[in-house]
């Protein structure tokens, strides 16, 4: 489970233990690509939630999900945000090509989803050939909070999400040291779902079964509503 969904998912996980008691849960919380590798390389958690399908292909393509056992959850949008405080006043998302924004970050649009969205929105909005120069990819989506926090650099996207996030399930979310400039439009990308899937191999299936039942409750999706996420768009 990665970090940014910390938050929610102690929520959901103390509102499904309460339903279900004859239930435990253990959890492992990392950034999302090492969990995601070490499950690719033979680890077998029950249950694995991602931020973005992307994440997913590596371990649909090993066969190590259960086939068909998995339950999107909310939809996680995308942010611009600046340095403490803001200082080039930064306010839509072309901004990102102004002069004097000198240096961006985005995660590693080959590995993260926030960073292939965010790369997709600048094409999208035909902003990439201006900016391409000035981006910095970086390993994690985490890593671009960090940059920006610490002003290396003017610029990044990232998911709404981090922007009150813990570390620690059950905690009060806290604001980051980072400025929020605006919501990357959603009509500029694919969607990143949060999904839960179950993982082939893992020690208690029916539990893993039961708790992905739970999270496909509107109980459990309200749950990353709380927690800047998006609801699932609205079915046909």
């Amino acid at each position: 489970m990665p970090c940014g969904l910390a938050g929610p998912y102690g929520d959901a996980a103390k509102a499904f233990l309460a339903a279900h008691p004859e239930y435990k849960l253990g959890r492992k919380l990392e950034n999302e690509l090492p969990l995601r590798n070490r499950i690719r390389d033979g680890a077998t958690p029950d249950v694995f939630i991602s931020l973005g399908e992307l994440e997913l292909q590596s371990l649909r393509a090993k066969h190590c999900l259960v086939e068909g056992a998995d339950v999107r959850l909310a939809t996680a949008p995308l942010a611009l945000i600046a340095p403490p405080k803001n200082p080039l006043k930064l306010r839509t998302l072309t901004d990102f090509a102004r002069p004097d924004v000198k240096y961006a970050a985005l995660a590693d649009a080959d590995q993260v989803s926030a960073g292939a969205e965010g790369k997709q929105a600048l094409e999208q909005a035909g902003l990439w050939p201006k900016v391409e120069k000035k981006v910095r990819f970086t390993p994690r989506a985490q890593d671009t909070l960090t940059f920006v926090a610490e002003g290396k650099v003017d610029v990044s996207i990232a998911y709404k999400s981090c922007l009150g996030e813990v570390h620690t399930p059950g905690d009060v979310p806290t604001e980051t040291n980072v400025t929020y400039v605006c919501d990357v439009p959603g009509n500029l990308h694919h969607p990143v779902y949060v999904t839960a899937v179950q993982v082939a191999g893992g020690r208690n299936p029916a539990g893993a079964k039961a708790f992905l039942e739970f999270l496909a409750t509107p109980e459990a999706r309200q749950t990353f509503v709380k927690w800047r996420f998006d609801p699932l768009p609205a079915g046909p």
